[in-house]
């Protein structure tokens, strides 16, 4: 059962780079980490996401495909449509695009990102939004669909135009670990201006750890030092923080099983 005091990561890859992902989920509940989502990125890594999900109560799972790996999206698409209907499968994620990683052309980035958006009207589910060096294009796109949707920013790094875009069609931003780091600054700022029914909480772990622990990999149970650092931010309590991106991250991906 998800209490007020606990937290959920909603953006974790326990799929990749762990040698033992329930060690790491273990270290996570000792600092409070009480629920876990895995974003879809490929097909290999969403088999290891279902098989942690259906061994853990408290874990759940996106299905998508990530921009760097949205060649032959067609093909790999069909793969994922009957996994929609398992019972740990809550949202569509992590899609978008990504004009800077990815070698994908940009068409086809914006073709396999309307397919996932068109499969997340179909299926009433949230989607969960990687945008990188791409702020008009995703947003020219979701706008077609905005009021059809809910919408989760993932990893929200402090772009303007997308906080103004996320404000005005209730989406979620996700605060992960960035916000710590010095260079930040615009994040830091915009931070304070994301309405608190909108506000969760990520690690996007492996990647992007918080300081104090930038360069070493990230873990769900590093959480606590982003939540800490927007507390101080915003002059929330550090628990009415944790209080109100639980309820919203319930609200958001409409977890009511648990």
């Amino acid at each position: 059962m998800i209490t007020d005091d606990m937290i959920i990561d909603t953006h974790t890859h326990l799929d990749m780079q762990y040698r033992d992902p329930y060690e790491v989920m273990e270290r996570a509940h000792a600092s409070g980490v009480g629920f876990f989502i895995i974003p879809g990125t490929n097909e290999k890594n969403l088999k290891i996401a279902v098989e942690i999900a259906e061994n853990r109560d408290n874990v759940k799972f996106l299905i998508g495909i990530h921009p760097e790996d949205a060649d032959d999206y067609e093909n790999k698409i069909q793969s994922l449509y009957s996994v929609t209907g398992h019972p740990k499968c809550i949202g569509i994620g992590e899609v978008g695009l990504d004009y800077d990683h990815s070698d994908v052309p940009k068409v086809i980035q914006k073709n396999c990102f309307i397919k996932f958006i068109e499969l997340a009207c179909r299926c009433n589910f949230p989607i969960v939004i990687h945008t990188r060096n791409a702020v008009d294009d995703t947003i020219g796109i979701l706008s077609d669909y905005a009021k059809q949707l809910t919408i989760i920013l993932h990893c929200f790094t402090g772009d303007n135009d997308i906080l103004k875009f996320g404000i005005e069609n209730r989406a979620y931003f996700s605060i992960g670990g960035i916000v710590t780091y010095p260079k930040a600054v615009n994040l830091q700022s915009l931070t304070g201006k994301i309405p608190e029914d909108r506000l969760i909480f990520e690690t996007d772990s492996p990647y992007l750890p918080p300081i104090p622990f930038r360069g070493k990999k990230n873990e769900p149970a590093f959480i606590v030092e982003t939540i800490r650092y927007v507390s101080r931010l915003t002059k929330i309590s550090y628990k009415h923080l944790v209080k109100l991106s639980t309820k919203n991250a319930l609200r958001a991906f409409k977890i009511h099983d648990w």
